[in-house]
């Protein structure tokens, strides 16, 4: 009795036991088939050299380790499987690296003519365009040759296209021949005037851009501040876009000789106050013609009103006279002696 109390329930395990193996051993079947035909449809097996590329292959459990896996008797455990297919790393296309290569290239630094410095090559290439892209022009430079000293005068310089050469000395002004120069003119250009003898007015550099007419003026005001022969220059550069000097450029220097008089300003000055007077003259108006006229007329006037002091003082004596004789006449018939009689 004692042994058929323990054979049943030994029987049952053991039958437990062999149906999980069965069912086990079909559903590696049948995962093992569902890989192989991923695979297929693939077109052909990952080799090695897609691994080195970055991509990973799909975890594959052979059916051999499948079999040596510990099973678990309960009849709802299955054996589970890992269908997740990491994430491939990203591959670079072809279109990428020419990309990438040009950014590198643009960025690289090298040695630019242009101006004269080590630039990135992209930078560099805008100031060649830029000087590809230059126009020949003339620059005039007329100032007065004679000037005074201490008297301010206005000096220009203009700049033109080199078909226009005739209206552009005409833009620069001045007496006598104009001085000029043959110039590359860019997109903006720089103008400085330069005199050791003269107080110049802006001192400093004056840039200006161009425009598509490729005309510009500038404007100085000069005062000489010594007597004789000096030199009054006009430099002239070349910048691209963003003010950079172009350094293969050379800038222009116009020279011309300027001759100060120190005789001449006594004169001017002179003048000067002549023409002051008369604008206080006219601005003073009739009170001006009243004072002439009392200047011319003032000996006149003066007898006149001397005439008339005396006279008012001639009548008041003899008012006061009269009046005088009148009281002491009322004296005398008051103590009794008339004034035919004086006993």
């Amino acid at each position: 009795m004692n042994i058929q109390k323990y054979t049943k329930p030994a029987i049952t395990l053991i039958l437990a036991a062999a149906l999980s193996s069965c069912q086990a051993a079909s559903n590696d079947d049948a995962v093992a088939e569902e890989v192989s035909g991923s695979l297929e449809s693939v077109g052909e097996p990952l080799s090695e050299q897609s691994v080195a590329d970055g991509q990973a292959a799909p975890t594959v459990v052979a059916e051999a380790d499948m079999a040596s896996a510990p099973v678990n008797v309960s009849p709802a455990a299955e054996p589970v499987i890992s269908r997740e297919v990491p994430s491939a790393a990203p591959v670079h296309g072809a279109t990428e690296e020419p990309r990438s290569q040009k950014t590198t290239a643009e960025n690289s630094s090298i040695w630019c003519s242009a101006v004269g410095r080590r630039l990135p090559r992209a930078q560099c290439e805008n100031y060649a365009e830029q000087i590809a892209d230059l126009r020949s022009g003339v620059a005039a430079f007329n100032p007065n040759r004679s000037m005074v000293k201490g008297v301010p005068t206005e000096v220009r310089l203009a700049i033109g296209p080199e078909e226009e050469k005739e209206r552009t000395v005409e833009r620069a002004g001045g007496e006598g021949e104009a001085q000029t120069a043959e110039i590359e003119i860019g997109a903006k250009m720089r103008a400085r005037l330069k005199g050791r003898a003269f107080e110049i007015d802006p001192a400093e550099p004056v840039d200006q851009v161009m425009g598509r007419n490729r005309r510009q003026v500038w404007n100085w005001d000069v005062t000489p501040r010594r007597d004789g022969s000096h030199q009054l220059s006009a430099e002239i550069t070349v910048l691209a876009e963003d003010g950079t000097v172009l350094e293969n450029q050379s800038s222009k220097v116009i020279n011309v000789t300027v001759v100060v008089s120190e005789a001449e300003r006594a004169a001017l000055e002179r003048e000067r106050l002549l023409k002051k007077r008369q604008i206080l003259e006219e601005d003073v108006g009739w009170i001006t013609r009243f004072l002439k006229i009392l200047d011319d007329f003032s000996l006149a006037l003066l007898a006149f009103l001397t005439t008339i002091i005396v006279g008012v003082i001639t009548l008041f004596v003899r008012a006061k006279k009269a009046k005088q004789a009148e009281a002491k006449g009322d004296q005398q018939e008051g103590n009794g002696v008339s004034p035919a009689d004086p006993e």
